[in-house]
């Protein structure tokens, strides 16, 4: 499955594949996903990863591709996605000293 790009704080899936896919994992505890309409998700574990609160600044690295790479399983990628820093425990993003400093394998496509 393609990963598409959110609207956070607001999960909106943009894609009948993503609606079903979300509805069927429960995604951020909603089964109630619809296409192109937003869920609140601030705080809530989506896909194992806890949603910032509304108002936490997160700091982070990311990329927009200007070329494409198939055949390369974990880095895969078009035109146009969007990747954003891998984040662990000594990276995690809460503050310019913990920010990311390599991408993530996840990438978003509009």
């Amino acid at each position: 499955m393609q990963k598409r790009c959110h609207d956070f704080p607001k999960g909106t899936p943009s894609s009948l594949e993503v609606v079903n896919t979300y509805n069927m994992q429960s995604m951020c505890d909603v089964s109630s996903w619809e296409l192109d309409v937003s869920k609140e998700v601030t705080g809530l574990n989506c896909g194992g990863e806890t949603m910032p609160t509304a108002g936490k600044t997160l700091y982070t690295i990311y990329r927009i591709f200007d070329y494409g790479v198939s055949g390369l399983p974990g880095f895969e990628h078009n035109v146009g996605d969007l990747a954003f820093g891998y984040t662990n425990g000594t990276s995690d993003g809460s503050s310019a000293e913990k920010r990311p400093t390599s991408l993530g394998s996840l990438n978003y496509h509009r």
